[in-house]
């Protein structure tokens, strides 16, 4: 008699901690769909800061690009302006040694 009442009572607990595992598994599962709706509804904001972080790097890559431009041009200047410069030196070099 013993035995059955232990047995009993251990499918009671049993059953309670299963109803009560069960009923937070409930209650976490609609925490988890009420955080999956906020997250969807930041999805288009979060898309369009994307989109707008885009056509900035897109702009700065453009500026960029022209600014390398611009300096690879400054670079030949001075290039040129220091071989015209040497070709003076020596030049009046030549004319002083002679």
């Amino acid at each position: 008699m013993r035995c059955t009442m232990v047995i009993i009572l251990l499918g009671l607990i049993g059953f309670c901690l299963a109803e009560k595992i069960e009923t937070k598994n409930v209650v976490d599962l609609a925490q988890i769909k009420l955080r999956l709706e906020a997250l969807e509804k930041q999805i288009p904001a979060l898309n369009d800061a994307i989109q707008s972080q885009a056509a900035e790097l897109k702009r700065r890559k453009i500026e960029f690009s022209v600014f390398k431009n611009n300096v690879t041009k400054f670079m030949e200047v001075v290039a040129n302006a220091l071989g015209y410069l040497k070709k003076e030196a020596l030049n009046r070099k030549r004319q002083q040694s002679s």
